[in-house]
């Protein structure tokens, strides 16, 4: 995995690019509020100013010997439930809050599509 964790950086912070504006649409914050606290993005590498990882989750499901891992970030827009993503190999499973890095059923639901 710490070989991959670049590439697993960059995969997840491409999909929150494509997503993001979804986001923000859910989140709704006022302009001034948007500015501050989700502002727009650009680029993959405008996001380290709004989140930053802080705990990953090896999740006790697997699938061929491979376990699926959760990320947990920080981030500005959503301070009581941060932002959370679980990963398959080098596939996004789901992004949501937080618990989102660590629901097993999230992967067990995954899993049955795989088999």
């Amino acid at each position: 995995m710490s070989s991959n964790q670049e590439e697993l950086l960059n995969l997840i912070l491409k999909e929150l690019l494509k997503q993001y504006p979804i986001l923000q649409e859910e989140y709704g914050y006022d302009e001034e509020e948007l500015e501050e606290i989700m502002p727009n993005v650009k680029q993959t590498s405008d996001f380290r100013k709004i989140i930053k990882p802080r705990r990953i989750f090896i999740l006790n499901v697997e699938n061929d010997g491979i376990p699926y891992i959760g990320v947990h970030f920080l981030c500005s827009w959503d301070e009581e439930h941060d932002f959370g993503v679980m990963l398959y190999k080098d596939r996004i499973i789901k992004m949501g809050g937080a618990d989102t890095a660590f629901l097993s059923w999230i992967a067990k639901n995954d899993k049955k599509t795989l088999n």
